[in-house]
């Protein structure tokens, strides 16, 4: 067992800097062992800094002291808006004011990072992949959820979600892709939907066309004349949450029951249902960054958890990266597209590519999903095998 850590989090926001009194970094702490840990705003063990606060040199005289007395200083990049990579190794710099000493950059880039300061350094953790890991373990975690410890959310409810999908015959199968996927900034999603849309023949699970805070529900049932809406609930007992905009393990009606404080947990990372894996056969999906940063998330990372083949639309290199870690992936899915530099052109190709898999009849998908089945074994295993991770801290 480690000795007590105590830690500090500096978050920037809006031009602010303000102590941050939860986050990712309570689990990182205890994977590391540190399961008697404190937050203190004096003389930290180990101190995170998000990157945002380096890049435009915002620490003032507040909380300047606490680069001086932090035994670590860890730069945060985990979860933060990407492209980072470009950044890092092009125009990061600690500032002239910092102390000299060793600062260290946690990031969960697969990109081959570089920087020109020589008091940088880096530590890569796959952060997503073990808290994903960890929480369809069951593992322990003192606090629930990261964030919403500081409001009392109970774990347990929340818990009961993260349940891995039964790998079924293929007959049980009724349909071949599940695409929680939306409207939204990121431009191989917004493709993705529109195919979904102007093919109402194939046949799939797929989530709200749009940002429901853009319309009421009424208004969005009556447009989409109730589509989105039969194809996720094939389950009437599995609650739809229209209104919250996610997916869900609760049970119809659960969700009206809760107190309003319990029900912002829903409002965070969600699986998707284990019975719509359990009726199709790929995932079709974006991932957090499309562009130059190879970042690999919960959206690739539960899908082979739960028995599925996957097809991302991703940063180039990103189905390398997974190869890399031990995954296996078909032959008859056409990846080449993940090797092409230029956006335009690797957003179009896996378009071209998708389109190509939709056509494909659900008895011939049902004996590729079985004639590879040893790749959906392989990828599970992979996924649970490894142990947790350490970070280093």
């Amino acid at each position: 067992m480690k000795t007590p850590c105590r830690f500090a989090h500096l978050s920037y926001i809006e031009n602010e800097i303000y102590l941050n009194r939860s986050g990712d970094f309570f689990q990182l702490l205890e994977f590391e062992g540190y399961l008697d840990y404190s937050y203190t705003d004096i003389e930290p063990d180990v101190l995170f800094i998000d990157i945002s606060i380096v890049e435009h040199n915002k620490l003032d005289d507040k909380y300047f002291h606490l680069l001086l007395t932090a035994k670590e200083v860890y730069i945060n990049t985990l979860h933060t808006a990407s492209p980072v990579y470009n950044f890092i190794c092009d125009q990061l710099r600690i500032p002239e004011n910092w102390p000299k000493r060793q600062y260290t950059i946690l990031h969960q880039l697969h990109n081959d990072l570089h920087c020109l300061d020589p008091n940088i350094k880096f530590l890569e953790n796959d952060f997503v992949l073990n808290i994903l890991k960890a929480y369809f373990r069951r593992y322990p975690f003192k606090t629930p959820t990261t964030w919403l410890r500081d409001i009392g959310v109970e774990r347990d409810r929340w818990y009961n979600a993260w349940k891995t999908a039964n790998i079924v015959r293929t007959e049980e199968r009724s349909k071949i892709f599940l695409a929680p996927v939306r409207y939204g900034i990121h431009q191989g999603r917004n493709l993705i939907v529109d195919a979904i849309k102007n093919n109402p023949q194939w046949l799939g699970h797929y989530s709200a066309m749009d940002r429901i805070n853009r319309l009421d529900s009424d208004q969005l049932l009556q447009q989409e004349e109730q589509r989105y809406l039969t194809g996720m609930m094939h389950d009437p007992t599995i609650l739809n949450s229209l209104s919250y905009d996610v997916f869900s393990n609760s049970i119809k009606g659960e969700f009206e029951q809760l107190h309003p404080d319990d029900k912002l947990i829903w409002l965070s990372l969600n699986p998707v249902h284990v019975q719509y894996y359990e009726d199709t056969m790929v995932s079709v999906f974006g991932e957090s960054c499309e562009n130059q940063d190879i970042v690999i998330t919960e959206k690739t990372y539960m899908p082979l958890a739960h028995g599925h083949f996957i097809l991302p639309i991703a940063s180039a290199g990103n189905i390398n990266a997974l190869c890399k870690k031990g995954f296996l992936f078909p032959d008859f899915i056409n990846y080449s597209y993940t090797n092409i530099e230029n956006h335009e052109e690797r957003v179009e190709a896996f378009i071209k590519e998708f389109k190509r898999l939709m056509e494909i009849p659900i008895e011939t998908w049902r004996k590729l999903y079985d004639s590879n089945i040893d790749i959906i074994h392989h990828n599970r295993q992979k996924f649970f095998s490894e142990s947790i991770i350490s970070c280093g801290i």
